[in-house]
């Protein structure tokens, strides 16, 4: 996985937001057809990371069939990507879970596909690094091999998945995958789960999708009407919060947010609520213990 700047970052002790838009396009460099604007959080007292980007394939798009040491969820918000034998389109949130083999990723004809990713530590509890990490590894490695569709070329010829081999070369030691879970990633298409008003406010429901695992992550869809707000989380809470705004507009800590926004809320943080101005969708979040 090829990390270079610029990407936003941040290891913080409280809230972060962030419009996606005041950030760069960036090229993978490693993954033909893709770009990204990302972002990543980390919660250094819970050593937890997280990596969230607006991606962008175009037809051309491909990706080896490979799997991660970490989780990964996807809202695929316009255009379709095509994954192995399964065609992904606007709506549909996939959870793939840590260790679990998926793709080969290949554009669709005639379809540029933008959608969010979200990367994190998954229940076995592999360290998920941070970019930084990342690229230091990779710039490392790129001195004695080369990083081209995915993989990583050894100096010997071997190939290995570029992610993978970044992770071995960070920890000095061979990757061990943990057991997996289930057999493939699951497909969520949001409109076909109700809406239900939440904590009486009608100006707010949630579709609420999936929990998974012990430690998460809990996955719903807000939608809220203008005039509404999402309450602060109680300082107690155990769980990580991520709200992602895919469209609307809201405002927080003074500041007007419109689509495609980030809301990064650690865990045992307290936060002002989220106030909305004009009606606005939620992909919602949530990691921990307590999930």
């Amino acid at each position: 996985m090829a990390v270079s700047t610029p990407i936003y970052s941040s290891s913080t002790d409280g809230p972060v937001a962030v419009c996606t838009e005041e950030i760069p396009w960036r090229d993978t460099g490693n993954r033909v057809g893709i770009k990204l604007r990302d972002m990543s959080f980390s919660d250094r007292a819970r050593r937890f990371n997280l990596r969230v980007a607006v991606g962008l394939t175009t037809s051309q798009a491909f990706s080896p069939r490979h799997r991660h040491t970490f989780e990964q969820i996807r809202y695929f918000i316009d255009g379709m990507a095509k994954f192995g034998e399964v065609v992904y389109q606007p709506g549909d949130c996939v959870y793939f879970p840590e260790s679990v083999a998926y793709g080969p990723q290949i554009g669709v004809e005639n379809s540029d596909c933008l959608h969010i990713t979200l990367q994190f530590s998954g229940p076995s509890g592999i360290y998920y690094p941070t970019p930084e990490e990342q690229a230091r590894a990779h710039a490392e490695l790129a001195q004695t091999g080369t990083f081209v569709g995915g993989k990583y070329r050894w100096p010997d010829g071997r190939e290995q998945d570029a992610f993978e081999a970044t992770l071995e070369h960070m920890t000095g030691r061979p990757v061990i995958y943990a057991e997996p879970r289930y057999d493939r990633p699951i497909r969520m298409r949001v409109s076909a789960y109700a809406a239900i008003p939440a904590n009486d406010e009608p100006r707010i429901t949630v579709r609420r999708l999936a929990s998974f695992n012990e430690t998460g992550p809990q996955i719903s869809f807000i939608e809220a009407r203008a005039g509404a707000k999402l309450e602060a989380e109680s300082s107690k809470s155990a769980l990580t919060d991520v709200r992602f705004l895919l469209d609307g507009e809201a405002r927080y800590g003074g500041r007007d947010y419109k689509g495609l926004s980030c809301f990064f809320f650690p865990a045992e943080h307290p936060h002002d609520a989220i106030e909305v101005m004009r009606d606005s969708r939620f992909l919602h979040v949530t990691f921990g213990s307590a999930a």
